[in-house]
């Protein structure tokens, strides 16, 4: 993604006071067009992921109309939140760490659920990663959403 796609206002906006920074003194609300597909360089998935950039504020609705309706993502029965641990958590150390993955791929298999991380390849989250990755079959029917911030 390059800085072309981006408004030349967020490009442009310099950071004017000398308080910490927050959302209200510090952001300017505009219209995004910071959507569509990934293509991951050496991804053995022949669908692209997608992504958006949205504000954290937005209509839950909206949202809602776009994930299911435009991207066509299968309703959910349960949605799975895996946060946390990416400065201690050392999957490699876990003797269980298999039985986890597997576990968790049938969690969200069996229930149709949607994964949600914070979107790194770190800690937990890459564990997620690894975990639906391991079973390249399931891929495609279990939505993996990570949520970061931007900037």
């Amino acid at each position: 993604l390059t800085l072309s796609r981006h408004s030349t206002d967020a490009q442009n906006w310099q950071h004017t006071h000398t308080s910490d920074w927050n959302p209200a003194d510090d952001t300017i609300r505009k219209p995004t067009n910071a959507y569509g597909e990934i293509d991951f360089l050496h991804a053995e998935n022949d669908v692209l992921p997608l992504y958006l950039r949205c504000d954290m504020e937005v209509n839950v609705v909206e949202l809602g109309t776009l994930l299911l309706d435009k991207w066509a993502m299968p309703l959910p029965n349960l949605l799975i939140s895996v946060f946390g641990g990416h400065s201690k958590f050392d999957s490699k150390k876990m003797t269980a760490e298999g039985d986890i993955k597997e576990g968790l791929v049938k969690a969200a298999r069996d229930t149709k659920a949607w994964l949600f991380t914070s979107g790194v390849n770190h800690g937990v989250s890459n564990l997620v990663g690894d975990a639906v990755a391991m079973k390249r079959s399931f891929v495609n029917s279990i939505p993996v959403i990570g949520v970061n911030s931007w900037g």
